[in-house]
């Protein structure tokens, strides 16, 4: 038996329902911010049929394990998930760079406030100084 699914995913369009579960897992698990599932050794030959679409990895098959990692490529993402989907570890990833740029940038304007405040000082003392000056040539 398999199952028919719709134009939008052209490479997924002729799988079984082990397999439809399996991606449906695999997206879902993807979209909570896990990049490999753990699935028993017994659904090797519906992994292997979507292996072979290009559509999944299988590692850590051995015969003395009972269960694979699997983890979607990147093929398989772009037919099962929204475009310009970011997920959760991505998100926290970017928005950590996002808080350290900002403090740095933070930190420069600071900085540029501290050395303005310092030119304004040097140009008061110059113009108090050039007037001290003035007046001793005027009493001179």
């Amino acid at each position: 038996m398999s199952i028919t699914i719709p134009a939008s995913r052209p490479a997924t369009a002729r799988i079984s329902p082990t397999q439809n579960l399996i991606l449906e897992t695999l997206s879902s698990r993807f979209r909570e911010g896990y990049t490999e599932f753990s699935l028993a050794c017994a659904h090797m030959k519906a992994l292997n049929g979507l292996v072979e679409q290009k559509l999944v990895r299988v590692r850590d098959h051995n015969a003395s394990s009972d269960h694979v990692y699997v983890r979607m490529t990147e093929k398989a993402k772009l037919e099962r998930l929204m475009p310009g989907f970011v997920s959760p570890r991505d998100r926290e990833r970017s928005y950590s760079a996002h808080q350290s740029v900002y403090s740095q940038l933070h930190q420069v304007i600071d900085d540029a406030a501290e050395t303005q405040s310092l030119r304004d000082t040097v140009e008061s003392l110059k113009a108090e100084l050039a007037s001290v000056r003035a007046e001793l040539d005027h009493r001179a």
